[in-house]
This record gives structure tokens, C-alpha cells and sequence, in this order.
């Protein structure tokens, strides 16, 4: 149908059509041509004369009428669960704890050097005198000329006074590498000149590396890996952390930033943080102290996440957060997110792999109810809906919070006279108090930002964004959490 034989209709004739629970016979309902009604008859006598006005407004199609979902969900994930108001003593089929917490290594008699060559074993530190050393001969091979044709070979026990003079910068701070070495009586710090000369510590710098480059696939290759050269570092630590202890039940998940300015194809901006800019991990933590058992890289949004076992109805955050957890499923882990995390088939595929979880949540997410989140509260009021074993929870402090778990019964809040929910509410308190550091009755991820102020500390991570000097002040933090 061209558009100039279309009807059209006055503003009266179209509120009338679209308040009609039919459409009239024989005309398409998707576009409407709205004019004024005096002009009604001015705009049929000239649609044969000139070209006919475009459209100023149409019906929206069942598509767009679709209510929003986050961006890394699927468009079709599971049917949306049913909601129902909980009974008063809704109690949650919450799996038992059976994992054995606890450091898994003898530790009597170790003093904090030797909590360190836990995870910065002889092994490690081997690798990295190889690969140094491995680097140098390629690099000089390649440019005969260079200032540095005078290496030497370095060793494990220079390995390891370079990383001691690394780390001690992060407590010494100077605005420039070459103050630490300086004789200036406002600077002086004998120390740095007694372990080595700057010089070397230079060079040592320089062609510090953790893989061969030999090796590395281009960037055309479907194995391209852009953290090749730190990889075998990201795969230590993991295999460490989760080797030398066993968390308790509560642990949690979120995002950890270390200080790099540089050129970077994955560099994020992160203003909640102290670094703000920098290369963003993705960590799983003991709530209670802050251990690190796992941490993921963010490697861009192009990366392929490739996981055992992963449900596929999971977007991308929920993956990061499968595959941080995996090794801890069946275990009867309580898990506490963040709402970048949180969702229904997240918390669903969880469940079902014996690890409950609980965290608050975005009201876009889909399939949460509808009824409950349309409910006007005020300030200290709190409603929930249950679903099997899905509890949500909508609580309004200075605004709405949503709270998302599969560990919590139901609860009714008693308000005090100030109108904010009395102690005995322990999940009301807990989310009022703060959403993301202490959700429910524990203490949320306490603890889990606690080395990312000084991950980003040291003069060497400033310079070339490290992943490991970021690891290795995590390490020091590990260990002194299992003393």
C-alpha cells in the first residue's frame, strides 16, 4: 500500500482507534498518520498533488514493548520463574558446608620469609631467572650495540633481592626510581645501594620476563592470547591460592584494579577505586579475612570465556563469576555478589551445583516480579516474593534496594521510632548498612578490596603495570593472613 492511500486521522479518530480493544478491517494498525482535525481535509486534498508527510508517531511494536534486560543476559534464558508471596516460616533447603577449611600445609615454626616462599616458591622464582635470562640473550642477539652488552646472567638469589627492593618500594615511597639510590641527605636510603646498584636493578628490570616470545601466536592465530606473557604468573597464583588453603563457607566476589596508565587495550576506568585507571581482576575471596583463592584478568569485551561445565544460559558477568567459583561447587559455599553479578539463572545454576548465594540485584535483570517491584514502600518497609527456592527481597533505605538469595528465610521488619529496621533484622540491617560490603548476616566482601589500594603502589608497577608486583603484594597479604 503506497503511503498516499493510507488513512488518516484526526487526533480524536486516533485515541479512539488505539483505546479499540480491534483494529478496524482491512487497515494496517502498525503505522498511524496523525493531522489535526481541522486540517483533516486540507491534508487528504493535497496527498495527490505533492509527497505525503512522513510519519510524526507510530504504535510500538510487541518487540519494543519488551521490558529491558541487562546486557549480558541471553534473550531467552529459562521461562520466568512464578512468584508467590512466602509463607511466614519460609526457610530456604540451604546445602551444608562440607569442605574442610583451613591452611592445608605444616606451618609450625614458619616466619613471615617462609609464609612468602609458599607461594613464591623456588620453583617460581626459577621460572623467572630462565625466562630473564632467556630474554636478554634475545634481545642483545638483536642489538649488539646496546647499552646493556654487558649483561650478566642473573640468579635466583639476585632474583630475589630485586623483588625485596620492589616491594620495600611500595612502602618507601619516592617520586622517581633513581631517589632510592640517591646520596642526597634528604633522600638517602643506604639499603637499595647495599643489595645492588641502581644500574643493575635496571637492567634486571628491563628484561624481566615469565615466557619465551618465541612462542607467543600472532595475533591473526585462534590461540592468540593477549596475556601470554604473564600467563604462567596468573596460573601460579591460582594454583597456589587455592592449594595452600581452603576458605570458610562465606566467601564473595568482585572486581580489584591495579594502577597502570599506560597504553592498553583492555585498560579500565573504574572511579569507585583508589587507582581508578588501571588492568582490572576479577577476584574470589574468603569474606571474613580477605584471602584471595582465585582471580581472573579482564582481558576486553572481545575475549572468549570458554569454562567446564558452565550452564549456557549464563551471560558474561555470570561466567566470570562460574568460573571463579567452580572449583568450590558441591561444596555448600555461601556466595555474596554485587548486582553486576547478580541474576536469577546465576543464582538458579548455583544452586543446583550445592552453593547458595545471595546479593543485591538491578531491577532490570529479568524475571523479577513484576507486582513486587511496582510496590511503593516507605523508608524502613521491606516486601518479598519467593520462588522455589529464590527469595527476593525489596527494601527501601534512602532508595529502593533489591536483594536477591537463595540462603535467607522470610522476615518481616519491625521498624524503631527513627524508622529504620531494628538489630534483630539481620538482613534488613546488613543491606541498609551498606549494599555491596555487607549483604545479610555476613559481612559481605569485607576485606576484598583490601590490597587494592597497594596494588598499585610501587614506582616498577607505575612504570610498566606489572600483573606480577600487584600478585606479589597479594601474596604478602595471603600469607599474612594464614599466620
Amino acid at each position: 500500500m503506497s503511503r498516499s492511500s493510507q488513512q488518516r486521522y484526526s487526533v480524536e479518530e486516533a485515541y479512539a482507534f488505539l483505546a479499540s480493544d480491534t483494529d478496524s478491517e482491512g487497515e494496517d494498525p502498525t503505522f498511524l498518520y496523525f493531522s489535526d482535525s481541522s486540517s483533516s481535509s486540507s491534508h487528504s486534498s493535497s496527498s495527490s498533488s505533492g509527497p505525503a508527510e512522513p510519519p510524526r508517531r507510530r504504535r510500538r511494536t510487541e518487540d519494543e514493548a519488551r521490558p529491558t534486560i541487562a546486557e549480558d543476559e541471553p534473550a531467552h534464558p529459562t521461562a520466568d520463574p512464578i512468584w508467590t508471596r512466602p509463607p511466614e516460616n519460609y526457610e530456604p533447603l540451604i546445602p551444608d558446608i562440607v569442605a574442610e577449611s583451613g591452611i592445608k600445609f605444616d606451618n609450625t615454626g614458619l616466619t613471615e620469609l617462609d609464609f612468602f616462599k609458599v607461594f613464591f616458591s623456588e620453583a617460581f622464582v626459577n621460572l623467572m631467572v630462565e625466562q630473564t635470562n632467556l630474554y636478554a640473550r634475545q634481545f642483545l642477539d638483536q642489538n649488539s650495540g646496546s647499552s646493556y652488552s654487558n649483561w650478566s646472567p642473573v640468579d635466583a638469589v639476585e632474583m630475589m633481592q630485586f623483588w625485596g627492593l620492589v616491594l620495600h618500594m611500595g612502602i618507601l615511597k619516592k617520586p622517581e626510581l633513581q631517589q632510592y639510590w640517591s646520596v642526597d641527605i634528604l633522600y638517602n636510603t643506604p639499603v637499595f645501594r647495599m643489595v645492588m646498584t641502581r644500574t643493575r636493578f635496571e637492567a634486571i628490570h628491563k628484561f624481566l620476563h615469565y615466557n619465551d616470545n618465541a612462542r607467543c601466536p600472532a595475533r591473526d592465530d585462534p590461540n592468540f592470547d593477549r596475556l601470554f606473557k604473564v600467563r604462567p604468573v596468573i596460573e601460579h597464583f591460582n594454583k597456589k591460592f587455592a592449594e595452600v588453603y581452603v576458605p570458610q563457607r562465606d566467601i564473595c566476589v568482585d572486581e580489584s584494579l591495579i594502577h597502570f596508565k599506560g597504553r592498553l587495550g583492555f585498560r579500565q576506568y573504574l572511579p569507585s577505586k583508589r587507582a581508578r585507571y588501571g588492568i582490572k581482576l576479577y577476584k574470589l575471596c574468603e569474606s571474613a579475612s580477605g584471602y584471595t583463592h582465585s582471580f581472573r584478568v579482564y582481558e576486553g569485551k572481545d575475549s572468549r570465556i570458554e569454562l567446564p561445565e558452565c550452564p549456557s544460559i549464563l551471560g558474561v558477568s555470570g561466567k566470570i563469576v562460574w568460573d571463579l567459583v567452580h572449583p568450590l561447587l558441591d561444596k555448600g559455599y555461601h556466595l555474596y555478589t554485587d548486582n553486576f553479578y547478580s541474576s536469577i539463572p546465576l543464582y538458579k545454576s548455583l544452586f543446583a551445583r550445592g552453593t547458595a548465594a545471595c546479593g543485591t540485584v538491578r531491577k532490570n535483570q529479568r524475571g523479577l516480579p513484576k507486582t513486587l517491584l511496582g510496590q511503593i514502600l516507605r523508608k524502613g518497609e521491606s516486601k518479598a516474593q519467593c520462588s522455589d527456592h529464590l527469595l527476593v527481597v525489596k527494601y527501601k533505605d534512602k532508595r529502593d534496594v533489591l536483594l536477591l538469595t537463595t540462603i535467607h528465610g522470610c522476615w518481616v521488619p519491625s521498624r524503631s521510632d527513627d524508622g529504620f529496621p531494628q538489630e534483630n533484622n539481620v538482613v534488613a540491617v546488613s543491606v541498609s548498612s551498606s549494599m555491596n560490603r555487607r549483604i545479610a548476616e555476613n559481612k559481605g566482601s569485607a576485606g576484598l578490596d583490601d590490597d587494592d589500594p597497594k596494588a598499585g603502589d610501587t614506582t616498577v608497577t607505575q612504570a610498566n603495570g606489572d600483573v606480577l608486583t600487584a600478585e606479589t603484594q597479594t601474596t604478602l597479604l595471603n600469607g599474612y593472613t594464614l599466620q
